[in-house]
């Protein structure tokens, strides 16, 4: 029996890194999975791609549409689109406060309020938005990246508290140092002093990530509401 048999997957910001490593773990235990682009692209395999723009509602209107039509609900939704810039305070364009807060915070808004419905449509609808070690322990650069994802994480707790009620699961994964995109942008010098504060002395792969949105989405965690699950390897204790 897979984890997820006769399940519905939304996934936003799946194009790659680990949005994408959540789609193909998800498919891999039976889900059906949506993967939410911002331009749509042919994929092989057992991810649907549907276009989405989680800045522009009306993308995610009918985004939401299309899921509803096709599957009728929606039992795990993964807020995972997002983006950062690394700029000291004095440093900060009000155009990257505009863009990080556009994508990260209201853009995770706009799928969610778009979205409820069919999670109660759902027998075990669950939530999973991703936050970072960043909203707790920030670093230089990480002004408007880290008060965003301080935001994801009350908005998780916040939302716990509403839907519970309807047995909706409210949670959060807060990544580490990951091997994808975003976080290859540092120099060789930059990523051996990364290495050295970390305990495991690695950074994650994004399938390592995914595992633990899996562990969220299943049955398995059916007691598990309004946590942040951090995932960085003893770079933070």
């Amino acid at each position: 029996m897979l984890m997820l048999e006769n399940k519905t997957a939304l996934v936003t910001g799946a194009s790659r890194g680990i949005g994408n490593a959540v789609c193909e773990k998800l498919a891999s235990e039976g889900a059906v999975v949506y993967g939410g682009f911002r331009t749509v692209e042919n994929r092989e395999g057992k991810i649907i791609p549907v276009q989405l723009d989680v800045c522009d509602p009306q993308s995610v209107k009918e985004c939401i549409k299309t899921v509803k039509k096709e599957a009728g609900k929606i039992d795990i939704l993964v807020n995972n689109a997002g983006i950062t810039i690394l700029e000291r305070l004095e440093m900060v364009a009000d155009a990257s406060v505009k863009k990080i807060y556009d994508t990260n915070v209201f853009g995770l808004l706009n799928v969610t309020k778009a979205a409820i419905r069919l999670l109660r449509k759902s027998d075990s609808p669950c939530i999973i938005n991703m936050s970072s070690i960043m909203a707790q322990e920030s670093d230089i650069g990480q002004t408007v990246y880290a008060g965003t994802k301080a935001a994801v994480e009350s908005m998780t707790r916040t939302w716990t508290k509403e839907y519970s009620a309807e047995g909706i699961r409210v949670n959060a994964v807060a990544p580490g140092n990951v091997d994808t995109d975003m976080f290859n942008i540092i120099s060789e010098e930059e990523l051996k002093i990364e290495l050295s504060k970390i305990g495991l002395g690695r950074i994650a792969k994004p399938e390592e990530i995914a595992d633990v949105v899996l562990f969220l989405a299943s049955d398995m965690a059916s007691y598990v509401t309004g946590e942040v699950i951090r995932v960085n390897g003893g770079l933070v204790l």
